[in-house]
């Protein structure tokens, strides 16, 4: 009995539906405005002094320079990857986000299933110095140590990998 009067009342709002004009549809107008340009100055009268002439682009002020680059020895903060080696679900992420809040700008966090690994290392790309400096300063940060890249990494992009075993789970 149920369905039936379900059926009847679908049925009925399909026939409304298409006999349904939609002649109740609103109409809603946008009014616009144009702007006129200003008028142009008047020239001046005979006798009376000239307004100030503008500064040839040739006397203009230059504009300020860029900030300098980084001398050789002071890059940017290298990329950091913080990539999981654990069984801990979310650590790379929680390692991540401790990173991102003591400064360090450009963080991602992945896995890395390659190799097992007996303790957390901050890797770095053996010659580069500021690679090296950064991998230094999050070991000491995480209390853990730095060392050049091992070759299971060589294939990493360029930055610190921050490989994370169960050691830093606290």
């Amino acid at each position: 009995m149920i369905i039936l009067a379900v059926a009847v009342a679908l049925l009925a709002w399909g026939v409304y539906s298409m006999t349904n004009t939609g002649s109740d549809d609103v109409v809603v107008s946008q009014e616009t405005t144009q702007q006129q340009p200003a008028p142009a100055p008047a020239a001046p009268a005979p006798g009376a002094p000239t307004p100030a002439a503008p500064v040839p682009a040739a006397e203009a002020p230059a504009t300020p320079a860029a900030p300098a680059a980084p001398e050789a020895g002071e890059a940017e903060t290298p990329k950091v990857f913080a990539l999981n080696n654990s069984t801990v679900q979310g650590l790379a992420n929680r390692v991540a986000d401790n990173l991102k809040s003591k400064g360090y700008p450009d963080v991602e966090s992945g896995n890395f299933p390659e190799e097992i690994l007996p303790e957390s290392v901050a890797y770095y790309t053996p010659g580069n110095a500021a690679e090296q400096r950064a991998a230094e300063k999050i070991a000491q940060e995480l209390q853990i140590k730095a060392a050049p890249r091992i070759e299971a990494l060589k294939d990493k992009p360029a930055g610190v990998v921050v490989v994370i075993t169960e050691d830093l789970n606290r």
